[in-house]
């Protein structure tokens, strides 16, 4: 579990504990029941000091890091620190070309292609990354004609459509995404790069082919309508 999710679930949990302390401090309010406002005062307070000891905690680590007393660095860096999912390691090949295809459907290419790749399934969008060797005929028909959800109101793509490395960019060199624990993850380095996206409800796919070699660089993040 990342320690984005963790911050998640402590922030519903204070929440949750908020919500029912003011629950129970205003139904003793109009019933002047003295119990149920104390107890949800406890809970207010409780809640309070949970959340400011998350925040000075996570704070703290940094401040460690930087070494700065400038309270905007250090609240940008906890916030980055949150949401860094690099400490997320790799699938093994057959789990990440298992993955790969069950986001594809069925296709020719990949049961010869050694696949490897880093998968997320976060508590909002699941994402994930994926470094192969594939003909760019196959890959891109496989792409646009992957399965799709009817019950999606967007309409999916029924081509990849060509796109600047500009426009790819960010979807494949997030600095804080789980890519970087990919060995020969180097899409910036490509020198003949080929660039697609295409949209496959629920699926976006954002493809990097390095036109010499052959490498695939393939980013798949959920959307939500």
């Amino acid at each position: 579990m990342t320690t984005a999710l963790v911050l998640i679930a402590l922030m519903a949990v204070v929440c949750l504990t908020t919500l029912i302390g003011g629950v129970l401090f205003l139904i003793g309010l109009f019933r002047k029941k003295r119990a149920f406002k104390r107890m949800g005062a406890l809970l207010g307070v409780a809640s309070i000091f949970v959340l400011a000891g998350c925040l000075i905690y996570a704070s703290a680590k940094v401040f460690n890091k930087l070494k700065s007393t400038n309270p905007q660095k250090i609240w940008e860096a906890t916030v980055n620190a949150a949401f860094d999912d690099t400490a997320i390691r790799p699938s093994d090949p057959a789990q990440a070309k298992q993955i790969l295809s069950g986001k594809l459907g069925k296709t020719n290419f990949l049961e010869r292609a050694n696949v490897q790749g880093v998968w997320v399934d976060a508590a909002f969008l699941s994402y994930g990354y994926f470094l192969y060797v594939a003909d760019e005929k196959e890959l891109l028909s496989a792409v646009a004609t992957a399965p799709v959800d009817p019950s999606f109101q967007l309409i999916s793509d029924e081509i990849c459509k060509e796109a600047s490395w500009a426009e790819c960019e960010d979807s494949l060199m997030y600095p804080k995404g789980p890519q970087r624990n990919l060995p020969g993850w180097t899409p910036e380095a490509v020198v003949e790069k080929r660039c697609y996206r295409c949209l496959r409800c629920p699926w976006s796919h954002t493809i990097l082919i390095d036109g010499k070699t052959g490498q695939v660089y393939h980013s798949i993040s959920e959307i939500r309508e």
